[in-house]
């Protein structure tokens, strides 16, 4: 207890009787018992954590990041956020190379005059993140029209993109507008920096998704910011509508599928064009929302990851996860997936910078294999459709595995990080080795046609015979 306050994080927990009246109100039951009755307060397991993913110089490691209504104002985001946010990235995430960030808003936060620029917003947070000891990161957005995407009015939040210059490079292409829309030529962006289809009337007071073509080590690689329209205006699980009701789904279901037509429409072009798409989809992994976004050759790897850990936000009462990673599917036998939680389990109090933790991808992407119908992921349900997150006495795991889709993985633990390519540099892109021989077919039609045709030869060998014999 603090100041009037119950202090609590997620693995808590009370023995002893609580007792006291049930009442409903705001779609929700409660008890309601006073303090002083109270059992005692015990202390979980539950730490913040850190990521298992160990840096390595040849492999590119993405993050996802809702940072909160983050600005340059610090009346609205104070100096201790801004520490604890810079603090996640370089101590928690180890400075990924490249990171998408969720909620940024304009220079002067929710002051509605028309300002939309978020370059000093961008610049505070840069400064912080060097001052924790990481690198000095690049920042790029396209500024959203005034009040045209969502949010507190004046604030204009959109996505973007910090990068390490030092280890990866925006390519060499100029950016797009607020209004006009990226494009795939022959299975590259013809933009550096675009939003999809942003005059589209279904982005009406929402973000745009924003596309960037990054390069490293001489492969280009597409990332994809999202952030969908949220759940306001859906029915409460406990309340008087029953069946529940979820109409904010309907919007984006017409954006997943906006955004599943940009990346088929890549992947046609460039069937090994390296893609990964990331941020807050305001949706679980298994709703339509997401089965839409896969149809665009996508492959969720929060649906493939330990569902005991399976969650980036709390909301009343339930773990879930409104954050999503999808990377296309070439790249899905090359990668490290971590749901690193530093935000949702927890208080201000205990150093919580954000209300959704981050997510982070480690790929191999100068070893993408050939794209491939993923299989059907692990997708852990009770009956209402809420994921079940926890163990039997409800705290969470922090001694987790983390995801790896390859058995050999490199443990390098290093700071030094040379090698990037910066713009202009002269770099030799990998070529595959094509003199391997196929040994084994490696899809159920080339073994059909393997087995068809073994069977054609027996068939005639015995009737050439038979027709010697007679």
């Amino acid at each position: 207890m603090k100041n009037g306050k119950q202090i609590v994080k997620s693995g808590d927990y009370f023995t002893g009787r609580i007792a006291g009246p049930v009442t409903y109100s705001y779609t929700n039951y409660k008890v309601y018992v006073d303090d002083s009755t109270l059992p005692t307060l015990h202390e979980g397991a539950t730490k913040p954590e850190t990521t298992t993913i160990i840096p390595n110089d040849d492999k590119l490691t993405i993050a996802s990041y809702n940072i909160e209504n983050f600005s340059a104002d610090s009346k609205s985001t104070s100096d201790a956020k801004v520490q604890r946010i810079a603090k996640s990235f370089v101590s928690d995430l180890h400075s990924p190379d490249i990171i998408g960030l969720i909620e940024v808003q304009d220079n002067n936060g929710a002051t509605n005059d028309g300002t939309t620029d978020a370059s000093k917003s961008a610049e505070r947070l840069i400064a912080a993140i060097q001052a924790a000891g990481g690198p000095i990161y690049t920042y790029v957005d396209i500024a959203p029209e005034n009040n045209k995407d969502g949010g507190q009015e004046g604030g204009n939040i959109r996505v973007g993109f910090l990068y390490n210059s030092k280890r990866v490079s925006l390519s060499d292409k100029p950016s797009g507008t607020a209004t006009q829309a990226i494009a795939w030529e022959n299975g590259e962006l013809n933009l550096s920096l675009g939003r999809i289809d942003p005059t589209n009337p279904a982005w009406a007071a929402v973000r745009k998704t924003l596309a960037a073509e990054f390069i490293f080590k001489g492969e280009k690689v597409v990332v994809l910011a999202n952030h969908l329209n949220s759940k306001r205006g859906d029915n409460g699980l406990y309340g008087k509508i029953q069946p529940v009701s979820f109409k904010s789904e309907e919007k984006r279901h017409i954006l997943a599928q906006i955004i599943a037509d940009f990346t088929k429409a890549g992947l046609a072009q460039n069937p090994n064009a390296n893609i990964v798409m990331l941020g807050d989809f305001n949706d679980y992994e298994f709703t339509k929302t997401i089965e839409i976004l896969e149809t665009g050759g996508m492959a969720n790897l929060v649906s493939r990851h330990d569902a005991s850990d399976r969650f980036s936000y709390f909301y009343n009462g339930n773990n879930q996860s409104l954050d999503n990673m999808l990377v296309s599917t070439n790249l899905l036998e090359r990668y490290a997936f971590d749901m690193v939680h530093v935000n949702s389990a927890f208080m201000e109090e205990h150093g919580r910078a954000s209300d959704h933790d981050p997510l982070l991808v480690q790929l191999d992407v100068t070893k993408a294999q050939e794209p491939t119908q993923p299989e059907p992921s692990d997708k852990q349900t009770d009956d209402s459709g809420t994921v079940n997150n926890s163990d039997d006495n409800g705290t969470t795991n922090n001694n987790k595995p983390t995801n790896l889709s390859t058995s050999n993985q490199t443990a390098v633990n290093t700071d030094d990080r040379s090698g990037a390519t910066d713009k202009g540099q002269t770099t030799v892109t990998p070529t595959a080795n094509n003199s391997q021989k196929k040994i084994l077919p490696k899809t159920g039609g080339e073994t059909s046609f393997v087995l068809i045709t073994i069977g054609l030869v027996i068939l005639s060998a015995c009737l050439v015979k038979k027709q010697k014999e007679s």
